[in-house]
């Protein structure tokens, strides 16, 4: 068995290598796997999804395992596609989402989840772009009072098991900034 109070130390200038070494190799894994990679898609051609009064709720990470962002506003408020893309699902869904859409943004690996809606506007295979009614903001599932939960999905897709976007609140932000 080994007993690690036996063991020597490396000299300190073997222990500054080994830390500047793995300091090194972080950096590098940093510049060529990016922690998004539909990150590239994410910047062009989209508008806020609420062309409304709104205030911001719980983000990504809130407890329970929130994935996405909520936005207040009042019930029925118009909710818009922020990008242009097809309808993958609109449903109502059991697991606490209630009403949902799930737009495939064309042309990146984005999935958009729109959760709680009052109202659908848009069916299975419908074709949207930027600002086209997709449905209203509602309180539909496990929903505390009116808002959207709206989630951005990396590659292969929402329900092909793509990950969770963490940066869909400071996305949103941005495209609150420019719509």
């Amino acid at each position: 068995m080994l007993n690690i109070d036996s063991q020597k130390k490396l000299p300190l200038p073997a222990r500054a290598l080994a830390i500047l070494f793995v300091g090194v190799v972080f950096a590098l894994l940093a510049l060529f796997m990016p922690a998004e990679k539909a990150d590239a898609g994410v910047g062009d051609g989209y508008v806020f999804p609420l062309p409304s009064k709104h205030e911001y709720g719980d983000g990504f990470g809130a407890g329970r395992g929130h994935d996405g962002q909520d936005l207040f506003a009042k019930c029925g408020r118009k909710l818009v596609a922020a990008n242009q893309g097809k309808i993958q699902r609109s449903e109502m869904d059991g697991s606490g989402y209630g009403n949902i859409i799930v737009l495939d943004v064309k042309g990146t690996d984005v999935d958009l989840l729109y959760a709680h809606m009052k109202k659908r506007e848009v069916k299975v295979g419908d074709k949207v772009n930027p600002g086209d009614k997709v449905g209203e903001v509602g309180d539909t599932g496990n929903a505390s009072g009116c808002h959207l939960h709206f989630e951005m999905h990396s590659a292969p897709g929402f329900w092909e098991g793509g990950k969770p976007m963490r940066k869909v609140t400071k996305h949103l932000k941005e495209w609150d900034k420019t719509s």
